[in-house]
């Protein structure tokens, strides 16, 4: 399993571990890390879940101390004043065990991505490169070596072509390398090859041979994927509420607001009809205000 980079701060008040790209992090860097590992280990819930969460559980816990000091004391005031300060002690402890577990799942986090830095650097290494790093893997000197240089899934398909290859040279016997992971359907039908020993290598034997190959990944790389797939994250959200406005869509919400507007007159209930095609209208402007063509742009394009 590859270490954890070294070139890091761990924030104990926080349970973030902040990284740089070079020297420094900046601001905007450092929230894009925050929230991505914050999704992850709330896995998907957004800000507003966890806050009500936040709430909820503390007004249970302060209407269960309550309860529970005023069936003790028969006193109102002291009841809420026993409930307050459990609840805050409560809400400290609970804030501690926070901090550990968001620091412990980093770190968990991180190594998984330095595992899927370096299967992909594997995969985009020459054959030459990926087959020496195979031989320092292989069981033994007398056995056929095939690799996948690919980050997808070993199938049975895969299989089957480095059973073929193996036969047709005079192996019995043949290990399997790939930078990708082993699927079910791939290893029982390896074991179902008759009379031949296929062994279907496991990805993590190739990483053991990374840091000789200098593939291990630094913090900043850690943190470069982390930030590239927040972008792209957030292009993909652009495009798909941009779809309904894209261009060429203007004309057939013209087209479906003069259908609805004809349609209400045949209609014994014509404002329901009107005000979808009042919408149509509206989004036909937006989809052409959205794709006109601006000066600067014209401009540019007439210079190229």
């Amino acid at each position: 399993m590859p270490a954890l980079p070294r070139n890091e701060t761990k924030s104990r008040q926080t349970g973030i571990i902040f990284l740089s790209f070079g020297n420094a992090i900046s601001m905007k860097e450092k929230k894009i890390l925050m929230q991505y590992y914050r999704k992850k280990m709330y896995k998907g819930r957004g800000a507003l879940a966890r806050g009500v969460d936040f709430i909820a559980l503390r007004v249970i816990a302060l209407v269960a101390f309550y309860l529970w000091f005023l069936s003790l004391t028969g006193k109102m005031n002291m009841s809420v004043a026993l409930s307050l300060i459990c609840v805050a002690v409560f809400s400290v402890a609970a804030a501690f065990a926070k901090s550990l577990r968001t620091e412990s799942f980093i770190e968990k986090e991180r190594k998984r991505l330095a595992r899927e830095h370096m299967r992909q650097a594997l995969a985009l290494l020459p054959l030459e490169r990926f087959m020496a790093a195979a031989k320092a893997c292989a069981p033994d000197e007398d056995i056929f070596l095939y690799a996948f240089r690919q980050t997808g899934p070993l199938t049975p398909d895969d299989v089957l072509k480095a059973y073929r290859l193996a036969e047709k040279r005079g192996f019995a016997r043949a290990a399997v390398f790939s930078a990708g992971d082993i699927s079910e359907e791939a290893r029982t039908f390896a074991r179902r090859l008759p009379g031949f020993d296929m062994q279907l290598m496991p990805p993590d034997t190739l990483l053991g041979q990374a840091e000789a190959l200098g593939l291990t990944p630094d913090a900043a790389a850690i943190d470069r994927m982390i930030v590239d797939l927040y972008h792209a994250q957030k292009q993909k959200r652009k495009a798909v509420l941009a779809a309904p406005f894209s261009k060429g869509n203007a004309k057939k919400y013209l087209i479906l607001a003069a259908a609805l507007t004809a349609a209400s007159f045949l209609t014994s209930y014509p404002l329901y009809y009107r005000l979808l095609a009042g919408v149509c209208m509206s989004f036909a402007a937006i989809s052409y205000l959205v794709n006109v063509p601006q000066p600067g742009d014209t401009a540019a394009s007439n210079r190229g």
